[in-house]
């Protein structure tokens, strides 16, 4: 049997308990719409027949991730299997499978080289298993802290390279009316060809054309937006200006090497984020390391006025991604 490889990655599932490790023995199958165009692309049944499990590679309080073995043509892909166990109280269960649902919808909608590649998926009486591609080279946060030319994170290069990728793949994700709403190196996944994809979607949120501003306060708080401390509504597109400042965060880190605001408690960030200009990185840990080229850059993403901010398609033919 040939066997193939097929990159992806694991949603949901904390960065502390992935048990991840690059295998530099990997070869990626060419090209990856074999799969994409099987017939059991949004039902999983076909698919859950045939799986063969593998090791775990991760868990979350709620599910496990397998790498996964599916046959197929003659050749053996390897996959990522998400079990999700929804064996809970009935308040319980309903919210995880909004959640599963949310995010099992948005993969459906989205295609592009630098989102993660959804396949399947299928439901019994206690689990979901969502068929996902298998990206083995890890979250990006694990890639900084591999790869950083210390005392600094990773080189200009790949930080433009990375930066670019990020951007196009948030560019198509907003296109569909959809707000990642959690972006950050852990929910950025880099492939062994050394190029990004997004995952994570569980806390996104879709925006219809005509729908009422939502309520949910979510995220992560140092990559946060001031304007989204504390606050009960927001819309679309007044979203995605909040949450491209997290891009910013996720370039200072690349950078630098080290996460914004790392030795911060939660009332410090709200008081720096929300006061300090131009931009708030000036406070944190390798602040020193960034270039005047790179401040310039992050004080055009960080800028006070909501309104003033750039877009995303701004932010792709910005002189500084241009390098």
């Amino acid at each position: 049997m040939i066997t193939g490889i097929l990159e992806l990655t694991v949603l949901n599932v904390s960065t502390e308990q992935l048990n991840w490790k690059p295998d530099s023995n990997i070869k990626a199958v060419p090209n990856i719409s074999v799969l994409c165009d099987c017939s059991f692309i949004g039902d999983g049944s076909s698919l859950n027949s045939k799986w063969k499990r593998k090791e775990q590679i991760g868990c979350g309080s709620s599910c496990k991730v397998y790498k996964a073995v599916y046959p197929y043509r003659g050749f053996e892909y390897e996959i990522a299997v998400k079990e999700v166990q929804i064996n809970l109280s009935k308040k319980a269960k309903e919210r995880l499978e909004k959640s599963v649902n949310t995010e099992i919808n948005i993969l459906k909608k989205l295609r592009h080289k630098n989102i993660v590649q959804y396949f399947g998926h299928f439901q019994d009486e206690f689990n979901y298993f969502i068929f996902m591609e298998l990206l083995n080279a890890g979250p990006l946060s694990h890639y900084i802290d591999d790869n950083r030319e210390k005392p600094k994170g990773l080189k200009h290069s790949l930080v433009v390279k990375f930066t670019r990728q990020i951007l196009n793949g948030l560019k198509c994700i907003h296109e569909e009316r959809i707000i990642h709403r959690d972006i950050k190196a852990e929910n950025i996944l880099v492939t062994n060809m050394e190029n990004i994809k997004i995952a994570d979607f569980g806390i996104s949120k879709v925006f219809e054309k005509f729908s009422k501003a939502s309520t949910r306060g979510v995220g992560t708080l140092r990559y946060m937006a001031p304007e989204r401390f504390g606050s009960d509504s927001y819309s679309y597109p007044v979203d995605i200006c909040f949450w491209l400042r997290a891009v910013g965060c996720v370039v200072f880190e690349m950078i630098t090497g080290s996460l914004p605001f790392k030795k911060f408690e939660d009332y410090q960030i709200f008081k720096v984020m929300s006061e300090a200009r131009p931009f708030p990185f000036l406070h944190c840990d390798n602040a020193m390391l960034l270039s005047t080229k790179d401040k310039e850059f992050l004080a055009y993403i960080f800028k006070k006025d909501p309104e003033e901010r750039p877009t995303v398609d701004e932010l792709i033919i910005n002189s500084y991604l241009a390098d």
